[in-house]
């Protein structure tokens, strides 16, 4: 049940993307992917945290093998988190490759935990589904 919702929301958000102009897809999948990351964080985020944790969330999804910590620290604020992508694989109706993750971040107030599942656009962006707080 869960790969055909997933499944059927990429298609949904690709074919989306293929009727606007390449900026606006592009501000559609950075969305997604800000959305997924305060999801996962809570408002506990300023902007400046969110934006260390999504560039550490894109190059763990992009490159690292499953299991590899993948570390973040925002030296202006002092807030800091891991990402670990623990699962891959290819949703068999679509052909879309997807990741498991985990994150973990640190702020002033304490500590969040969360887990999700990501997958990569055609266009090479990831997009963040199925988050959980844990």
């Amino acid at each position: 049940m869960r790969k055909v919702l997933l499944v059927a929301l990429v298609v949904s958000l690709t074919a989306c993307a293929d009727r606007i102009s390449n900026t606006n897809a592009s501000r559609l999948i950075g969305a997604a992917i800000g959305a997924g990351a305060g999801f996962v964080v809570g408002p506990r985020l300023i902007a400046s945290d969110q934006a260390v944790y999504e560039k550490t969330a894109r190059r763990a999804l992009a490159s690292s093998p499953d299991g590899k910590i993948v570390s973040w620290r925002n030296a202006e604020t002092g807030s800091s988190g891991i990402f670990r992508p623990t699962r891959s694989f290819v949703v068999d109706s679509s052909g879309f490759y997807c990741r498991d993750y985990r994150a973990t971040v640190a702020v002033k107030e304490g500590m969040v935990r969360g887990t999700g599942t990501a997958c990569q656009t055609a266009s090479g962006e990831w997009m963040l589904f199925d988050r959980q707080r844990g």
